[in-house]
């Protein structure tokens, strides 16, 4: 089965391997767009943003942003805590001194 994935490349010389790298690797044609940036259009972007800001600020209320603002930092905490030890323990690890047989090799740190 592999060969005859491959069986071409046996037709083939190498000065056809090398005809066809050129073509297709070194002298393939590519497209190249040059963009110029547009000063007008990033000033808009950041006016809208702010002005964005601004109205979600006023829609929430100084009340919703605190509440909202410790639910953020209660999460960050969170976040932050080691993980349970029995949980890295308890993580099953592939046996890589055993060659895959195509059935499960996985085993716990624990046998």
């Amino acid at each position: 089965m592999l060969g005859s994935r491959y069986s071409i490349s046996r037709l083939l010389s190498l000065e056809d391997c090398l005809t066809i790298q050129l073509r297709y690797y070194v002298r393939s044609e590519s497209l190249t767009l040059i963009g110029k940036p547009s000063a007008a259009l990033a000033s808009k972007i950041d006016t809208d943003e702010k002005k964005r800001l601004a109205d979600r600020r006023a829609e929430l209320g100084e009340a919703k942003l605190k509440e909202l603002e410790r639910e953020l930092e209660n999460a960050k905490a969170e976040s932050d805590k080691p993980p349970p030890a029995e949980m890295i323990g308890d993580f099953p690890l592939t046996d890589v001194r055993r060659r895959p047989s195509g059935k499960s090799d996985i085993r716990s740190r624990k046998a």
